[in-house]
């Protein structure tokens, strides 16, 4: 088909949903307790803070935005050092749920609009000057 974009199994155009709800529900359960219990200027100005986040994951849902499927992890050699990483932030996350679970899902949130600036900032090399045949 002409029309029709290219389809990219690594890659998801725009944040998926369950991570954006991830971080969501991290932000709740580091900080279970009302809002109201951190007092009223706090709790106004956390409230705005929940609202420009949730604005945010909106954005990034709708955006053009590439996020890594994960797809493709543990199929190369490595798959030792894999599975010790996946062990220490196993056992991270039982132990400290609470951070933990906040900084993986907004590490996965970042990292897609960190490489969308990463690949505008980036130099490109430049395409060297093709010459026509008429001029040779």
């Amino acid at each position: 088909m002409e029309g029709s974009p290219k389809v990219d199994k690594k890659n998801f155009v725009g944040l998926p949903i369950p991570p954006a709800a991830g971080l969501a529900a991290a932000v709740v359960h580091f900080a279970p307790i009302p809002l109201i219990a951190y007092g009223e200027f706090a709790a106004r100005y956390y409230t705005y803070i929940i609202m420009v986040l949730i604005l945010a994951l909106s954005i990034l849902m709708v955006s053009t935005i590439k996020y890594s499927s994960l797809k493709t992890v543990g199929t190369g050699r490595r798959n030792l050092y894999l599975v010790l990483v996946v062990a220490a932030v196993g056992m991270l996350m039982f132990l400290y749920s609470r951070y933990m679970l906040l900084i993986l899902s907004g590490i996965y949130v970042a990292h897609g609009f960190i490489w969308y600036l990463y690949n505008i900032i980036r130099p490109r090399p430049k395409r060297p000057v093709e010459q026509s045949e008429a001029q040779v």
